[in-house]
């Protein structure tokens, strides 16, 4: 029974380590006001965010291998 609560823990820790989230927040770099509706992408995939009316966005990243964030906004 302790080998298995130990497996199970060690297991959870592993399955956690995977499940990766960037979060964060694009602001004007001469006024600092939040930048509305900027698209975060990984060029070559289908994973994107859109900011808020905050700013804020978040990516799920647990399928990426180390590749180059890409930020875009017009106006």
């Amino acid at each position: 029974m302790k080998k298995f609560i130990i497996l199970l823990v060690f297991l959870n820790l592993s399955l956690a380590a995977y499940n990766q989230i960037i979060k964060g927040t694009i602001l004007d770099e001469e006024t600092n006001s939040p930048i509305t509706y900027a698209t975060i992408y990984f060029e070559g995939t289908s994973i994107v965010s859109f900011t808020d009316a905050k700013g804020e966005f978040r990516l799920d990243i647990k399928n990426i291998a180390s590749m180059p964030l890409t930020i875009s906004a017009s106006g």
